[in-house]
């Protein structure tokens, strides 16, 4: 039997996709007890990039039911035999996630997991769709999944994860860590690829929090205060929402860091979630100077 470093070295690489096929099963392995833990009831997962199937044969020896999307005509090819196999377990589509309407695959009354070993170049696009905006408190899509299983580039990994006052930590953090829970599957060195990429991934969980993780009274706002703080990082956060958010006056924020007890020379990326929604709150409220 080949093994399958062997059998990724016989597929037709294109590198329009960005194709680096995982080829360590221990890996594989990691994703798919993460995806389907012993205590899940999801009969049906999402995976998007099946690839040339490596997770995803893994995916359905389990017994579950598996929604694929792929754009490269040569792995649809190659997982032809999948499909003939699992027959109706097996819904694979030629088609880019980014496309595809999420809602109508999964149920209200079921969370659907969601895998993938997601495109560098694609990253962004795919979160934003998957976790929705900041300031959505009703986005649709964060009720029907259990979690999201994603294998992503280390470093974006560590801003998912980050923590105030580390240099990882940003606009990205705040977005995701207000409404998922983030933790690390296992780290994912390149040699684990074929081919190699060029940095080290790194496999997160991403579960829906019940509820946001802070209370806001509007997270829209939240939403931009976050935006704006992190435009201009290496500034003071007065300064930098005096650039970024012209409708914020600079004596209000000055006189409401104080309100909050936090300097006047504070930088955005030492501001917990927790103190942005107060400092928030308190902005809106706030009268004019």
């Amino acid at each position: 039997m080949l093994s399958l470093k062997q059998r990724a070295k016989a597929l037709p690489l294109k590198r329009a996709y960005g194709q680096n096929f995982l080829v360590d099963a221990a890996v594989l392995d990691a994703i798919v007890a993460a995806a389907l833990p012993p205590t899940s009831s999801s009969p049906h997962l999402i995976e998007i990039g099946c690839g040339a199937g490596f997770l995803t044969e893994r995916l359905l020896a389990t017994g579950a039911c598996l929604t694929g999307f792929e754009i490269d005509p040569a792995m649809i090819a190659c997982l032809q035999p999948l499909v003939q196999q699992a027959g109706q377990r097996f819904d694979l589509r030629h088609q880019s996630i980014l496309d595809a309407d999420l809602l109508a695959l999964m149920p209200e009354q079921q969370r659907t997991p969601i895998v993938g070993n997601l495109p560098y170049h694609l990253t962004g696009p795919i979160l934003k769709q998957l976790c929705g905006p900041m300031g959505d408190t009703t986005y649709t899509l964060r009720p029907r999944t259990d979690q999201l299983i994603l294998m992503v580039q280390r470093e974006v990994a560590q801003r998912l994860m980050a923590r105030p006052g580390t240099k990882a930590y940003g606009q990205l953090t705040l977005q995701i860590q207000c409404w998922y829970e983030v933790t690390s599957v296992i780290d994912v060195p390149a040699g684990c690829f074929f081919p190699p990429p060029k940095v080290d991934s790194t496999v997160i969980a991403l579960t829906p929090r019940p509820k946001a993780a802070v209370n806001a009274r509007n997270y829209q706002a939240l939403s931009q205060l976050v935006k704006g703080a992190f435009q201009h990082r290496r500034k003071t956060l007065c300064n930098s929402l005096k650039a970024s958010r012209p409708d914020i006056e600079t004596g209000r924020v000055q006189a409401t860091l104080d309100q909050l007890g936090l300097a006047g020379n504070v930088r955005a990326e030492v501001l917990s979630l927790a103190q942005f929604a107060q400092l928030s709150d308190a902005l809106e409220q706030a009268p004019l100077p």
